[in-house]
């Protein structure tokens, strides 16, 4: 029987561990940009208006500080004739519109609260690419730890 030290075991155990959370990671972003795209593919387009803002803070990355993220607030009536008053629920790409500003709305018919201003989201945010590739760099990592020759097919 071959002789398992607990050194050996933490060596397998724990870059396992990683690269199990590191492909959680990178479904994770995955997951967000397919939502965000399949809401783009089912979404209806109707004239709105942004009724108000609200104010987000976003903690801060690498640079440590946080960022306030302005929320447009959208009114709208579907196309069924239902009065919607919502967040938008897709991530901003660029600034939101001004207050009273008349807009193009998407809106997911099955679920109206799930609004965005037409031209603010493509389905892919900052936010999903770094998951992306902060998890695909820690399986990377990890996995050279269990397999050291995953390296040498880069590098």
């Amino acid at each position: 029987m071959p002789d398992v030290t607990r050194f050996g075991v933490l060596l397998t155990v724990v870059p396992a561990v990683f690269v199990i959370v590191g492909l959680g990671v990178v479904v994770s972003g995955l997951r967000a940009i397919l939502t965000a795209r399949r809401f783009l593919t089912v979404a209806q387009q109707v004239t709105g208006t942004v009724s108000d803002h609200r104010y987000r803070v976003r903690r801060g990355g690498s640079d440590s500080h946080d960022h306030v993220v302005t929320v447009p607030v959208l009114r709208f009536t579907t196309r069924t004739g239902q009065r919607v008053e919502a967040e938008q629920a897709i991530a901003l790409r660029r600034g939101a519109p001004d207050r009273g500003a008349e807009v193009g709305v998407l809106y997911d018919p099955v679920d109206p609260a799930r609004a965005a201003v037409v031209g603010t989201t493509n389905g892919i945010t900052a936010d999903a690419v770094f998951r992306i590739l902060f998890g695909a760099f820690f399986v990377l990592v990890a996995s050279n730890v269990l397999h050291p020759w995953i390296f040498r097919l880069f590098f």
